[in-house]
């Protein structure tokens, strides 16, 4: 894990879960990410871990990734009601964390047209 307090350039992108191979991207990262951060809290039943790819490919989030040079670094889901927007994960590679991926991920959502409310969605435990 870097220490590093300067921003990581991405590129912020769609990700269609329909596409095997980026569904495939998205559900290693979730886990990598995930499983860090049940190691740093000491509780490994986080609900993404707990999740088959199936489960994820059937999920109704809209995703959209952190791209660094062509690498999937960072993920965010959320789902659009009029104008609220509720986040339901933010997950960035261990490695780049501190380099303000998820910041970069979260402003990306910020701006979308017309929501004037945006929400965080906690996991069922």
């Amino acid at each position: 894990m870097s220490d590093s307090k300067h921003a990581t350039d991405v590129t912020i992108a769609h990700i269609d879960l329909h596409d095997e191979h980026l569904l495939r991207r998205a559900y290693r990262l979730q886990k990598r990410a995930y499983a860090e951060e049940a190691r740093l809290i000491g509780f490994d039943r986080l609900p993404p871990l707990l999740e088959t790819l199936e489960g994820l490919r059937a999920c109704n989030e809209r995703f959209i990734g952190a791209y660094c040079e062509g690498r999937l670094v960072g993920a965010l889901s959320f789902m659009q009601s009029g104008t609220v927007v509720d986040t339901h994960r933010l997950f960035v590679e261990p490695e780049t964390w501190r380099r303000y991926i998820a910041t970069q991920l979260l402003d990306h959502v910020h701006v979308i047209p017309h929501v004037t409310q945006w929400r965080a969605c906690r996991p069922q435990i």
